[in-house]
C-alpha cells in the first residue's frame, strides 16, 4: 500500500493551493445565525442577504460555471418544525428558504447549505 504525506500541497507554479475543478468536492457551503443576518462559517461565500422572511441569499465568491449546479438546504432550529429548501438564482448566488411544516408558513431560521458543481 502507497502513503503520501505532506505539509502543503500547491498548484504547479508553487503560489497557491490546486484548483478543485471537475470534482464533485463542495464547491461553497455556509452556516448562518438564526435569524440570517450574519455568517456563522462558509466557504467560498461572500455575504449573506436578506432577501424576505425566510429566505437568505449566499452570494459566492467564485462564481459557478452556470446556473445548472446542484446542493441542498437544511436548517439549524430543532425546536420548530421547518424543512429547508435551495433555490438556484444564478451563477453568482443561491437562496436557502425555511418553511415551517406546522403552518406553512416561511420563516427566519439559521441556513446550512452546500454547492456542488463546476466553478468558473
Amino acid at each position: 500500500m502507497s502513503e503520501i504525506r505532506a505539509d502543503t500541497i500547491s498548484d504547479a507554479a508553487g503560489t497557491g493551493p490546486i484548483a478543485l475543478t471537475k470534482q464533485s468536492a463542495a464547491k461553497a457551503w455556509a452556516n448562518s445565525n438564526a435569524t440570517g443576518t450574519s455568517l456563522n462559517e462558509s466557504f467560498n461565500i461572500s455575504s449573506l442577504v436578506d432577501v424576505t422572511s425566510g429566505q437568505q441569499g449566499f452570494n459566492f465568491t467564485n462564481a459557478m460555471s452556470s446556473a445548472n449546479y446542484s446542493g441542498a438546504a437544511t436548517n439549524g432550529n430543532s425546536s420548530i418544525p421547518d424543512g429547508s429548501f435551495f433555490v438556484i438564482n444564478s451563477s453568482s448566488r443561491v437562496d436557502g428558504r425555511s418553511l415551517r411544516f406546522d403552518n406553512s408558513t416561511f420563516s427566519d431560521q439559521p441556513q446550512r447549505i452546500i454547492v456542488i458543481g463546476d466553478l468558473a
